[in-house]
């Protein structure tokens, strides 16, 4: 059984029900909408405090990153410092080592200095292959004369020594004789 709405005498009016139908339309879409700005709002906040956050540890990380820069430049400056004087202190060695070598080394102690000179210029890169060649050249030559010299004061002292033992046997017999001749008088 069907019945009609018409045929009971009841008139509905439905502009409002479809009025109210595209309002609630409306007011989905705009609650979607405001569902979406409210999500990129959370979005925000959260990069927001990120940042924030990220501000906070750099605003930390500041003196650290000072602390570590004036460090640095100590450390520069210290290295140049050094450097400066680890170059005086070469030059040093090689104008001691030129002095040794150029100079009278007249005693075993002055080569054997000269010997440590040319060894720390050679620990220290100061001086070539060559310039150590001609170095060791040169000190040979110092020993060599050093033991000649000895060699020359061994005889001569020996000779002196002969020398002396013939005057004092001389003088010996010419004492003895002197004293001979004073106890038995000549007439």
């Amino acid at each position: 059984m069907s019945t009609n709405f018409a045929s009971l005498g009841i008139e509905v009016n439905s502009s409002s029900a479809t009025k109210a139908a595209d309002d609630l339309d409306k007011l989905v879409t705009a609650a979607e909408g405001a569902e979406k700005a409210v999500d990129d709002l959370g979005k925000a906040s959260a990069g927001l405090a990120d940042s924030g956050n990220k501000v906070a540890q750099a605003e930390a990380e500041a003196p650290q990153g000072i602390g570590k820069s004036t460090g640095a430049t100590q450390r520069q400056a210290e290295a140049r410092r050094k450097s400066g004087a680890s170059a005086i202190s070469e030059i040093a060695i090689i104008s001691q080592l030129d002095k040794a070598m150029s100079g009278n080394t007249g005693s075993i102690e002055q080569l054997v200095q000269a010997e440590g000179l040319l060894e720390r210029a050679r620990k220290g890169g100061l001086v070539t292959i060559e310039q150590q060649e001609a170095y060791q050249d040169r000190l040979g030559k110092a020993y060599d004369k050093i033991e000649k010299a000895e060699v020359k004061e061994v005889a001569q002292k020996q000779r002196l020594k002969r020398q002396l033992f013939r005057w004092l046997v001389t003088r010996k017999g010419a004492l003895v004789s002197a004293a001979e001749a004073a106890q038995h008088p000549s007439p």
